[in-house]
């Protein structure tokens, strides 16, 4: 929760940053923002391997790697089309972004169907 605290604080600070050099109409303001993107896209991966690797470790105790392969396939494909639709909204073009959206759900739908067979088999182990 600490390491969200200072990404956002560090957002605040590029954000006020950027707004006064874009008032004054100086250049830098787009170099902030990729300088701000840089930092902490690396210390997002330094924590994401880390949390991968306790994940796995913790996975091959027990029988649930199949299903963490799932979850972990379908938050790529959440990130990867979330980032692709807010650019395609930053750049005005909202139609190509909900479709984008669009795209990444029913991936993530298709990609689940295993494990939601599983589930009904499950069930219906359970109740018959």
């Amino acid at each position: 929760m600490t390491e969200l605290i200072k990404i956002c604080a560090a957002a605040l600070i590029a954000l006020i940053a950027a707004v006064i050099l874009k008032a004054a109409k100086m250049p830098n303001a787009e170099i902030i923002a990729l300088v701000f993107i840089g930092i902490v896209s690396t210390r997002l991966i330094f924590n994401l391997e880390q949390t991968v690797a306790l994940i796995k470790n913790m996975s091959e105790e027990t029988a649930v790697l199949p299903y963490l392969e799932i979850l972990f396939k379908a938050l790529g494909i959440a990130l990867i089309t979330d980032f692709t639709s807010d650019l395609c909204k930053n750049a005005g073009e909202g139609m190509i972004a909900e479709y984008v959206g669009l795209a990444g759900r029913s991936e993530i739908m298709l990609l689940s169907l295993p494990l939601i067979r599983e589930l009904m088999s499950i069930s219906t182990g359970l109740v018959g």
